[in-house]
Order: C-alpha cells, then structure tokens, then sequence
C-alpha cells in the first residue's frame, strides 16, 4: 500500500506541472506572438490567389511592403538550387548549378560576395551568422 501511495503522488505532481506548462506556454503564446500573419483574402470560393502577380501585388500593398519587392533575375549561371536566409533576414545566400556563390543583402539589394566554385553547387547554408556559410 504504501508504494501505491508514492505513485500516486508521483503521478498527481505530474499532472499539475503539465497543466502548469500548458498555461504558461499559452500565455506566452499569446503574450509574444501578436501580429498576424499575411495572407490574401478571396471574395468568392472559385477565386484562385495562384494566379496573383508581383506587379498585381505592388499596386495594392502600402509603400514600405511595395519596396521591399524586386526582381531578382540570374540567367548566366543558374539554375540556383541554394538558397538561404540568415536567422535575422538580413542576407539571402545563392547557390548556382554551375557554382556560382552570391551573398546579397536583401533590404538594399547590395552584393555582399559573389565567387565562382568552379564545381557544380547543390545546396548552400548559413552556419552560426551571416560571416559563415556551407557549400555542398
């Protein structure tokens, strides 16, 4: 009998702290992720979004979301399989096909590092921050 009793115990503390986590993983939930997420809204049920185009989406946004779009074109070295995002977004790494590598800082579309790997890229990644990257 008596051990039935420490499981018990054992088991009653169990629980509490898992209902003690749930609710505190709710309010900081609730407490950290604030804003909404974008998205598009349709107005009939046979309205596809698919079909919406950059230069669609430019006319409609505000000025400080229509900047942030540009059309990034590489034709002499693709097809880019790589890419990567840093953890803040500063920095978009690319990886080309025929072993391009570009680093480019998105916000002002300025290149950061670009070299040639003379050897065929199949993926790229950021390592701890922007100043280290792996090549496949």
């Amino acid at each position: 009998m008596g051990k039935d009793r420490k499981v018990e115990a054992t088991l009653k503390q169990t629980r509490i702290l898992e209902e003690e986590t749930k609710t505190r993983l709710t309010e900081q939930n609730n407490l950290f992720n604030t804003e909404n997420r974008g998205f598009i809204e349709v107005e009939t049920e046979r309205e596809r979004t698919l079909k919406v185009t950059q230069a669609q989406l430019k006319k409609d946004l505000p000025i400080q979301a229509a900047n942030n779009i540009f059309n990034l074109t590489l034709k002499d070295f693709g097809p880019y399989n790589g890419l990567d995002v840093t953890k803040n977004g500063k920095y978009i790494l690319l990886g080309g096909r025929k072993g391009h590598l570009a680093m480019v800082e998105w916000k002002t579309k300025k290149l950061i590092t670009e070299f040639q790997a003379k050897e065929k890229v199949r993926d790229v990644c950021f390592l701890q921050n922007d100043q280290m990257f792996a090549v496949a």
